[in-house]
């Protein structure tokens, strides 16, 4: 049965696909393999538990109302597994589907849609345990890139893509199994910037999707994210970097692989910089080389008590996934 007219319009949350054009589809489908419960009283139980945790938790800052955070939440975490499973139903419709091929890789956005990835793990492990996903629907793997706006110089980096691709295999990449999610889309500007990066590598062309209709409480929130961080470089060092010979950027390239942090080799590896970037610090030319040119963020625990925070956020998230599954139901 669908929800009491007034309950659904709180939860009803349009699934965003965005294409290479800038406009929307609204994704509201009947054949849906999961729905949302529609008892509200399961709803109070679920929020007041959530609230009860969180408030179990010290330091976190606080949500502005649990039971609008789940209503936006809930949705979006259905809506995107739905839009898994039906990739792997053949009776579905192709216009919204990814060419009628089964989703085996979500491209999430750093570093604001990483809470959305984990979310999603936890409540695709929980539904495949209560046996609400089919035992042979694989769970994607999950990848995330970097992809920002006014970051122009990390794409038009052909060494910078290159890097990537080293990291994104061509096997796993393969037209029509790919979907780039970001946890809210505004103009669609990162989200498309993410599939022209995935089009440049791959020749494939990948759809992205917006997880949730509003934004996410945690977004409000930058320390939540802070167990990663983004890694900016200047356009003229990426130039520099570019224009080096193919030889020496080699060379540079496999120093940069083998190195370990000891003060020793950081000092040899700096001695081997070439003149046009040696003004950079060690650690600086390190960073192009294991973020592929900015392209992926790089863990960031040198701030212990942001990093201990964005571990007692995963705490709450991980307990808000499992909870939210007793809202979810098999169709």
């Amino acid at each position: 049965m669908p929800l009491d007219i007034n309950f659904r319009e709180k939860l009803k949350a349009p699934f965003k696909q965005i294409d290479g054009f800038g406009s929307e589809l609204r994704m509201d489908r009947a054949d849906s393999p999961l729905t949302i419960a529609e008892d509200e009283k399961l709803w109070h139980r679920v929020t007041a538990e959530l609230e009860d945790f969180f408030n179990s938790i010290p330091d976190l800052p606080t949500y502005p109302t649990f039971s609008e955070n789940l209503s936006n939440i809930v949705p979006g975490v259905v809506n995107l597994i739905n839009r898994v499973l039906l990739s792997y139903d053949s009776n579905a419709d192709s216009d919204t589907d990814s060419k009628s091929k089964p989703i085996k890789t979500l491209l999430f956005l750093d570093r604001s849609a990483r809470p959305a990835s984990f979310l999603f793990r936890v409540v695709w492990d929980e539904l495949k345990k209560q046996g609400k996903i089919a035992t042979d629907v694989e769970k994607p793997r999950i990848r995330f890139i970097n992809a920002g706006l006014g970051e122009s110089y990390k794409h038009n980096s052909t060494r910078s893509l290159t890097l990537l691709r080293e990291v994104f295999s061509k096997r796993e990449m393969n037209d029509g199994s790919v979907l780039a999610v970001d946890e809210f889309v505004s103009s669609g500007g990162s989200v498309r910037r993410a599939s022209r990066t995935m089009y440049d590598l791959y020749g494939i062309t990948v759809p992205a999707v917006a997880n949730f209709v509003n934004l996410p409480k945690w977004y409000d929130q930058p320390k939540y994210v802070k167990g990663v961080e983004d890694q900016l470089f200047s356009e003229e060092f990426v130039e520099a970097i570019n224009r080096l010979p193919e030889n020496r950027y080699e060379t540079l390239k496999q120093k940069a692989k083998e190195m370990d942090r000891s003060p020793e080799s950081l000092a040899d590896f700096r001695k081997s910089l070439p003149r046009s970037i040696k003004k950079e610090t060690s650690e600086h030319v390190l960073k192009f080389f294991r973020t592929r040119g900015g392209l992926l963020s790089s863990p960031a625990i040198s701030n212990k008590d942001h990093y201990r925070l964005f571990l007692k956020h995963r705490l709450y998230l991980k307990k808000m996934g499992v909870l939210l599954t007793k809202l979810v139901e098999k169709i």
